[in-house]
């Protein structure tokens, strides 16, 4: 998806998060099958999860939905939000006891931040909106207490 950046994720056993930014969209992407930006974008996502769960279905012989609704989203605006908002996604494994360290979950994307290895996110943009990696590391340390100790705002 050329129009979307994708900035965190966590897959869950039971649950998933992502942080897209959407990238203004043309006129000429969506007008011939869709009234507006956001009606095409929900479109695509429709399409991936019903491929998804088709790949499922067939893979371990079952049918039916994989995911129950309601989806929801949030609107993040401004630069702190957008911080807390990749803090509770890199943090939500530990939160629910998947796992004991932000560091050794292979699901998130703190994961590819820290490896230095190529993956989903446009790291260039999150770290620079951290000053860099050491600080990235070091402010998600220190938020860790603050997001196992509290509830959600986003649950």
């Amino acid at each position: 998806m050329p129009y979307v950046e994708m900035h965190s994720f966590s897959l869950l056993p039971n649950h998933f998060h992502f942080f897209f930014h959407f990238k203004e969209l043309p006129e000429e992407v969506y007008i011939k099958k869709f009234k507006s930006p956001h009606a095409f974008l929900r479109e695509q996502f429709r399409f991936l999860f019903i491929s998804h769960t088709l790949y499922m279905n067939e893979k371990y012989e079952r049918h039916g939905g994989l995911f129950s609704r309601p989806f929801r989203r949030i609107e993040v605006e401004g630069m702190e939000y957008a911080k807390q908002m990749i803090f509770y996604i890199h943090w939500n494994h530990v939160h629910h006891d998947i796992s004991n360290k932000i560091e050794d979950y292979p699901y998130s994307s703190y994961y590819e931040f820290i490896c230095d290895c190529p993956g989903l996110v446009k790291k260039e943009t999150v770290l620079e909106w951290f000053g860099g990696l050491e600080n990235f590391i070091r402010e998600h340390k220190e938020q860790g207490s603050h997001y196992l100790n509290f509830k959600f705002r986003m649950e």
